[in-house]
């Protein structure tokens, strides 16, 4: 018996790094609209950005050691691909929440604002 197998397949270093790359990009974008807009509310999107990068980038370190890969990289790659969606449906949720506000439109809802947050 050979242990447990990480993965069962050949990940591809190419993939890992244009995903690494393409979340760096938004990430700093975020953070560039985040100061020039002066808004908080991109926070959770931000860190979900940064967690995003560092798992792409263990899944980058790990697609270099094939076939022998580490398990640090690879516990790093799956909980930092994992968590961040999270993050980002929580802005999503947020802007959503500001937008109602902003646009007086609490009425046409079936849940209050604070319901929302509370559901979320």
């Amino acid at each position: 018996m050979s242990g447990y197998v990480l993965y069962n397949y050949t990940p591809s270093p190419a993939v890992a790094n244009v995903a690494l790359l393409l979340f760096l990009a938004a990430t700093v974008v975020h953070i560039f609209l985040a100061i020039k807009n002066r808004t908080k509310s991109l926070t959770a999107f931000i860190i979900g950005g940064f967690l995003e990068t560092i798992g792409y980038a263990a899944r980058a370190v790990n697609a270099h050691q094939a076939p022998n890969y580490s398990t640090m990289p690879y516990a790093l790659q799956s909980l930092f691909v994992l968590i961040p969606p999270s993050l980002f449906a929580a802005s999503v949720y947020m802007i959503l929440g500001r937008i109602i506000r902003l646009r007086a439109t609490r009425d046409v809802l079936f849940l209050r604002e604070t319901s929302q947050r509370f559901l979320f």
